[in-house]
């Protein structure tokens, strides 16, 4: 007989043990449960009781919508831990100093602990995108054309050329100092090469990257020998601006100097336009193929 009561003791203790962890589930996400001493020490860490009304709902969603970001971070093999955010706190903290860092914080009206749950939640989105957006997102010429005409104005095509002047500190040495420009097409790399010669002293300040010119909008000696010129040819010395310049045209094309300016600005608009669409579409599916309880 005393045995048996005391199974039964037993029995009604794990009954009551499971019966108080199921009252302390407030949201399931998947196979995973979200209790409510998780939700309450989020709202005490996020905001004082006696600041404002708690809409305790609001902030259940926002673990839910992490649980969500994590699960799927797992399944993609992307973890984000507390160390990581951690240590991008202190190289912020370490670059800007504690108490600028503070009062950012302050006019944002957050505190560190909202800062690092949003930073963490910032970085699942960021990495879970390279992957989702990888490959699905395309802008075209016509989109980017279009863009600009209800944004700028009308595109007015033109002959353009795009061209680098450079003045050199020793003529004599010109050909060989210049020859990447040369044999090279990508941008970065010769406005960087530029900034090297310049600041080694074998090229004058005035040497640069004049962009997507109309010729015939120059002085008439260059515009003559411009128009004629062939591109990777080094060109001159020419008398511009009162000194012996040389010339260099990369690419002759139709086009407009001011959309071909702006052309960049604008594919990077569209670019993150669409992102923000695909994402938003991307996390509502991923909400909804997920398996969501909410027991507040």
């Amino acid at each position: 007989m005393r045995n048996i009561l005391i199974i039964i003791i037993i029995l009604f203790s794990i009954n009551l043990a499971n019966s108080r962890l199921a009252e302390s589930i407030v949201a399931v996400v998947n196979n995973e449960i979200i209790l409510l001493s998780e939700l309450n020490q989020h709202i005490e860490n996020s905001t004082s009781f006696e600041s404002e009304k708690i809409d305790k709902k609001e902030y259940l969603t926002e673990l839910v919508n992490l649980k969500v970001l994590e699960i799927q971070g797992k399944k993609m093999g992307i973890e984000v831990g507390e160390e990581r955010v951690e240590s991008i706190v202190k190289e912020i903290i370490s670059k800007n100093g504690k108490d600028n860092f503070l009062k950012e914080l302050e006019n944002q009206k957050i505190n560190e602990y909202i800062f690092k749950y949003r930073l963490k939640s910032q970085i699942l989105q960021e990495n879970l995108a390279q992957l989702v957006l990888k490959n699905k997102i395309v802008i075209s010429e016509d989109e980017i054309e279009k863009y600009y005409e209800e944004n700028f104005g009308k595109i007015e095509k033109e002959n353009l050329i795009n061209l680098y002047i450079f003045e050199p500190t020793d003529k004599s040495t010109i050909k060989k100092n210049i020859q990447v420009f040369i044999e090279n097409s990508n941008e970065v790399v010769l406005q960087n090469e530029i900034r090297r010669l310049v600041d080694n002293g074998t090229l004058n300040e005035s040497s640069k990257h004049l962009g997507f010119i109309n010729p015939d909008k120059l002085s008439m000696e260059i515009s003559t020998k411009l128009i004629n010129a062939e591109t990777d040819k080094l060109i001159g010395p020419i008398l511009y601006d009162g000194k012996e310049q040389f010339f260099i045209i990369k690419e002759i094309i139709m086009g407009d100097s001011a959309f071909l300016e702006a052309r960049d600005g604008i594919e990077t608009s569209l670019f993150q336009e669409k992102s923000i669409k695909l994402l938003d579409d991307w996390f509502q599916e991923l909400r909804d193929n997920s398996y969501i309880s909410i027991r507040l």
